[in-house]
């Protein structure tokens, strides 16, 4: 960890697990991202600093250092992954510190990104701390570290907790637009024709219980009178209700159709563990290949949308069940990135970065910038947010530009890509949905850089399996009110 630099700038003062002191400039490689540290890692005479992460929370009324500290950490819980040591609490310069010691599997595919060493599991930073600070005013500073070998963190903390100085925001993640080179034409077309600055809005629509005939789709297309454009599907790993074979026959009867397909790749977690490690263990890589080669040999284009809402703690790919570490999430994305590439599938797919609305746990180590792979692995950014209704406590019924007016604003802010509403709705809970349809219409085309919106025609069901949130068109009156503006999107 850098602490400083002397004035001439021809010396650090360094802390390393070694200990800390006075060091030549000229022997440090200060490393900005992964790549750079895999070649310095790789230099002689060099010593490697690399410089993790440290966030500060204010907490409002109501909030409490000690519900932050307990419910960032609740992935330890899971023990099949990560080999956890006692939790140890200091004290020192009047700041109480929680410190956790953790570990996990290397997993060799993270290292097998560009990286060009022979035993690509030594790089791997399977090794974790994490103390958290308490300071005044109830505030916390979270300083959190990795090393790909098992050292003791203990001085390393203690002396980065003594010296603190808190850092500015990190930087926005902002990217650029582009037609890529190695699409297909017939992707090209589909982008051009979705996402060209001079198209307008394009609908589509998810239908929830659809079968491979598209029965329920045409059923209720007959009743907006309106073809959407895009249909939204999703495919799980170890699905048991779907094969591979069912979803090339899904995207080969949209693509006869005339239409594109959303395809949205989710995984959960099992008995197992966490199902995130494995895929970057090489395990689903048979699965992948196959998905890959699907797209390859029937030359469909998809708008491919893996692991949406990541900064969600009910995804499993979220960093809340995975270390709390989000460059896990990172490279898992670049991974089936690659691995596509490798069988040729990048000519036939259109990458959706989608994180959620809003980040839960609302933490900054949640934050979905850190989340964002890079600007060459994203061609569209995807939006999520939904009007859930009142159903459960706590809910508010909102608008659709209470909603979108800050999604909007943020997203186009920190992202010059294409935007997409890859799935919303509005719940019968709570509130007038035909009026919140009505305004919704109304409003939506003043957001302009919104490309395609997706209506999610489904259902949330509570513990008990009964309807909590039901976003279906099914009520007549909101039916005429689609019907009625869909007209002018024909």
């Amino acid at each position: 960890i850098i602490k400083t630099r002397s004035a001439d700038g021809q010396y650090y003062q360094a802390l390393t697990s070694c200990g800390s002191g006075w060091i030549p400039a000229a022997d440090i490689a200060i490393c900005k991202d992964r790549a750079e540290w895999l070649d310095a890692w790789n230099t002689d005479n060099v010593l490697v600093v690399y410089a993790d992460k440290i966030y500060t929370e204010d907490f409002k009324t109501g909030q409490e250092v000690a519900d932050y500290v307990a419910y960032s950490g609740k992935f330890l819980d899971n023990q099949s992954d990560h080999v956890v040591q006692p939790t140890q609490t200091l004290y020192f310069n009047n700041h109480k510190v929680t410190v956790n010691e953790w570990s996990r599997e290397k997993m060799g595919a993270i290292e097998a990104m560009g990286a060009e060493v022979e035993t690509i599991d030594e790089n791997d930073m399977n090794h974790y701390v994490c103390a958290d600070v308490e300071m005044e005013g109830n505030k916390v500073c979270t300083i959190f570290l990795k090393s790909s070998t098992e050292v003791s963190f203990a001085a390393d903390v203690q002396e980065i907790a003594s010296t603190m100085a808190v850092l500015d925001e990190r930087g926005s993640a902002k990217a650029s637009d582009n037609i890529r080179s190695y699409w297909a034409g017939k992707t090209k077309k589909v982008y051009k024709n979705l996402f060209g600055e001079d198209k307008g809005l394009t609908w589509g629509v998810y239908k929830w219980g659809i079968g491979a005939d598209y029965n329920d789709l045409y059923d209720i297309e007959s009743k907006v009178d309106y073809q959407f454009p895009v249909l939204l599907h999703y495919t799980h790993f170890d699905s048991e209700e779907e094969t591979l074979e069912d979803v090339r026959a899904r995207l080969k009867e949209a693509d006869k159709m005339g239409r594109t397909t959303e395809l949205t790749l989710q995984t959960m977690n099992d008995d197992t563990g966490n199902v995130v490690y494995r895929i970057l263990n090489g395990e689903y890589d048979e699965y992948l290949n196959q998905l890959a080669d699907i797209l390859v040999t029937e030359k469909i284009p998809v708008l491919f949308r893996p692991f949406n809402e990541m900064n969600g703690d009910w995804c499993a790919y979220s960093a809340y069940h995975t270390s709390r570490d989000t460059d896990i999430f990172v490279e898992l994305y670049k991974y089936i990135f690659e691995l596509f590439r490798a069988r040729g599938a990048d000519a036939y797919t259109i990458w959706i970065w989608n994180p959620n609305e809003r980040s839960f746990p609302n933490y900054k180590w949640n934050n979905e910038y850190n989340y964002y792979p890079g600007d060459e692995y994203v061609d569209v950014i995807g939006i999520t947010g939904y009007n859930n209704g009142t159903y459960y406590e706590g809910e508010t019924w909102r608008t659709f530009d209470e909603i979108y007016e800050p999604l909007y604003s943020k997203t186009v802010k920190n992202y010059d890509k294409p935007i997409m509403i890859t799935e919303f709705a509005c719940s019968n809970a709570g509130g007038d949905k035909e009026a919140w349809v009505k305004d919704m219409f109304r409003s939506i085309g003043k957001y302009d850089k919104i490309k395609v919106a997706v209506w999610w025609d489904g259902i949330d069901l509570d513990e008990n399996g009964e309807v909590a949130r039901s976003y279906r068109l099914e009520d007549e009156d909101v039916v005429k009110v689609f019907k009625r503006f869909l007209k002018q999107y024909k």
